[in-house]
């Protein structure tokens, strides 16, 4: 998510879109650029971008992705209904919604039906959110154009410092797999906590990173869900090292590398005193940083995986709601998004913030005081 466009004339139909899938569980991210990449290398073409990208969770924390594209102007309709079908395929998304401001899309139906898109336009789409309580006149501030312009100015200065750091998570994230962003999640964290941010904007890029840190654990947690407790570590390794190809292949190269290093290191050094099995050692290339920590904090959501579906629209609050408006009192108010949770929800909801927040501790990202809102009040 770039939040780039601010003069958009789509933005007003954007937003319109983002408040309607929030009201359905989603959280949303506007203007998703999609590059070219070439051997991992980010290059300057890009395919296409996307609209809005909504994500949420079932009650089996399985995710459900949605891809939207909302066209305003004088754009050919079948054109972009066959790109929109690109985008859906690409990102593996389970629906996919093009809307139009007013024309008329009875033209586009029988395509749109064949390619599983749902098409609509404006009075439709409001028609359809006043059925499920949406008021399109009064938009949660998270989906809201003073939001919208605030980030972009965030968003503008995280580019300014720290461009890779912006490229990761407003693109290259939504199309990594769980292993990869989630440890690449943590390393932007690291990276934003050592910048040269302004403190107020290094603060919410990190709450921002936690939550796409949240997302990627959830989907993990779901994989790894049939597992046994007394296997789950050694199976979440295997998982954050890309799987068990990948371990084994990772293996096999530091092993030969091992053995070529052996070989080298007698000749260069006969009289050598330390083991060589020593100077040859490559196994912490097979170390998760801080892997005690993050499996720790995983298996304690993973005891509360029932309530995980609600946890990345409670962070969107936290996030825009909060931190972005640097509030220094809270309620649990914050733990109302679609929906009103019983005591025990509210409780483990809150368990769940402050585990996370209290990892983001250990590992020397945050200092109690800039948590003590959150640890003192849920």
């Amino acid at each position: 998510m770039s939040y780039n466009g601010i003069r958009d004339a789509d933005l007003d139909l954007k937003l319109k879109v983002m408040n309607f899938l929030w009201h359905q569980g989603y959280i949303s991210r506007p203007c998703i650029k999609l590059y070219h990449y070439v051997g991992g290398e980010r290059t300057s073409k890009t395919f296409t971008d996307i609209d809005v990208l909504g994500i949420k969770f079932d009650t089996s924390n399985k995710p459900i992705k949605l891809v939207c594209s909302a066209k305003s102007g004088r754009e050919s309709d079948p054109q972009q209904i066959f790109i929109l079908a690109g985008i859906k395929l690409y990102f593996n998304a389970q629906h996919a919604i093009y809307i139009r401001d007013k024309a008329s899309i009875l033209g586009v139906s029988e395509l749109s039906k064949k390619l599983d898109i749902q098409s609509f336009n404006t009075n439709e789409l409001v028609r359809m959110g006043m059925n499920i309580g949406v008021d399109f006149d009064n938009i949660r501030y998270i989906n809201s154009k003073d939001n919208y312009i605030i980030t972009y100015d965030l968003f503008r200065q995280l580019k300014k410092e720290l461009p890779h750091v912006y490229n990761y998570i407003s693109e290259r994230y939504w199309i990594d797999l769980p292993n990869y962003s989630t440890l690449r999640s943590i390393t932007c964290i690291n990276e934003l906590n050592e910048s040269k941010l302004n403190d107020n904007v290094k603060l919410f890029f990190i709450f921002y990173c936690i939550s796409l840190f949240l997302i990627s654990i959830i989907q993990i947690i779901n994989k790894l869900n049939p597992i046994p407790n007394t296997l789950f570590i050694t199976a979440l390794e295997t998982e954050l090292l890309g799987g068990e190809y990948s371990e084994t292949e990772k293996k096999k190269i530091i092993e030969k590398i091992t053995s070529l290093m052996t070989q080298y290191t007698k000749y260069l050094l006969t009289k050598v005193t330390i083991p060589l099995d020593k100077i040859a050692d490559f196994s912490h290339l097979l170390e998760i940083p801080n892997f005690n920590e993050i499996s720790n904090l995983i298996i304690r959501l993973r005891e509360k995986s029932y309530i995980l579906q609600y946890v990345p629209q409670i962070f969107d609050v936290i996030i825009f709601e909060i931190v972005q408006k640097r509030l220094t009192e809270i309620d649990q108010n914050i733990l109302y998004t679609t929906r009103e949770f019983t005591k025990k929800e509210k409780i483990d909801l809150g368990k769940i913030i402050k585990d996370t927040l209290i990892f983001f501790e250990r590992i020397k990202i945050f200092n109690r005081d800039q948590i003590k809102i959150f640890i003192d009040n849920l």
